[in-house]
């Protein structure tokens, strides 16, 4: 009788974890009804990518693949891109510095481009507004002219410093740096106008191996048919992947070669204004607000803190700015984390209150 007993009671535990599993399963398909592809359950509200690459071309600097393209425009989310004579996303101005102007250049990626807000809207131009208005009883003038361009690295922005920078005279110079600024350079611009280079393809077959390393596998990938069916068990599998995987920027930033070409390329810049007496500044502004405050990107930042302050190179770093600030305010929408008009809003402030505190600005 004990036997049969027991077995009946394996046969039960049996069964019930069974029930328990299809109804997780049949939960899992319920809620994930009406999805779409990313699993958010919202239109698609990602930009065309393809209108943006018109407003660049391939570049004939060494190192560069592509650049922003002069006189070119394209109307993205209802706001013009509009790109001046001289290659920039900015109103026109002259080469040459004009009397009693003080002139910043700002050097970046997409953030500092305005990735999807209006020039007027975006950190450069708001920094630049906020310089005037709090100065508007002097005879100073202040210019804040915009270098950023989508998909550049920190490499890439160390050339723009070299070859561009440096003719327009600017009194400081300020670094938009981004964590995923380490990564290789390989945008959809740079696919575009840089398929033939033989550097980017090098580059490109380098991020495609630290992107299969890094990243976690999907389980469509990697489980059989049978059991790739079951939502529960991809559900399951995805998290021991990221369990295993990891962050991947984390990853990349202890990725010695990747971590080096970093340093070398914020030392260089940092060199370079001091040889020609121009101070620099950093402003380090997150590239996911969405994970903003994730233990995780506490040791890059950490890691970028220890490596700014070594080069010499005076820095905010803006996670703090955003404290306390829902992300939903904060972002474009939840699947483009790139700031909107108030994130970049925020930024300015900070900077423009760093730049005060370090009296990097005349007359503030």
């Amino acid at each position: 009788m004990m036997g049969r007993s027991w077995i009946k009671g394996v046969l039960i535990s049996i069964i019930s974890t069974l029930v328990l599993l299809a109804l997780a399963e049949l939960a899992l398909r319920l809620f994930s009804v009406g999805a779409d592809e990313n699993g958010s359950g919202q239109p698609d509200q990602r930009m065309d990518v393809r209108k943006h690459v018109r407003v660049h071309c391939r570049s004939d600097i060494p190192g560069l693949f592509y650049e922003l393209r002069p006189g070119s425009s394209v109307v993205i989310d209802d706001s013009p891109n509009a790109i001046n004579s001289l290659g920039m996303r900015d109103r026109e101005v002259a080469r040459q510095k004009r009397s009693g102007v003080f002139r910043i250049a700002v050097l970046g990626d997409s953030l500092t481009y305005g990735w999807r807000v209006s020039l007027e809207e975006c950190y450069v131009k708001k920094l630049e507004a906020l310089l005037n208005s709090r100065n508007a009883s002097s005879d100073r003038r202040f210019e804040v002219l915009n270098f950023g361009v989508s998909g550049y690295n920190t490499e890439q922005e160390l050339i723009v410093l070299r070859e561009k920078v440096i003719g327009f005279e600017p009194d400081l110079v300020i670094v938009g740096f981004v964590p995923n600024d380490i990564l290789f350079a390989t945008s959809v611009e740079a696919i575009v106008f840089a398929e033939r280079d033989r550097t980017f393809g090098r580059q490109a077959l380098e991020a495609e191996r630290l992107l299969e390393e890094y990243t976690p596998r999907k389980a469509a990938d990697v489980l059989p048919p049978w059991l790739s069916w079951s939502r529960m068990a991809c559900l399951v599998f995805q998290r021991l992947e990221v369990m295993n995987k990891g962050d991947f920027l984390v990853s990349y930033y202890r990725n010695e070669e990747r971590w080096s070409a970093l340093q070398n390329a914020l030392r260089g810049m940092k060199d370079l204004l001091d040889e020609k007496g121009i101070p620099g500044f950093a402003a380090v502004i997150p590239e996911d607000y969405r994970i903003l405050f994730n233990k995780s990107r506490h040791e890059i930042h950490d890691k970028l803190a220890a490596a700014l302050t070594g080069i010499g190179f005076r820095f905010i770093d803006l996670v703090n700015a955003y404290e306390g600030k829902s992300v939903e305010d904060l972002i474009i929408n939840d699947q483009d984390p790139h700031p909107n008009a108030y994130g970049h809003a925020i930024a300015a402030e900070a900077i423009h209150q760093a730049l005060v505190a370090e009296k990097l600005v005349p007359g503030s």
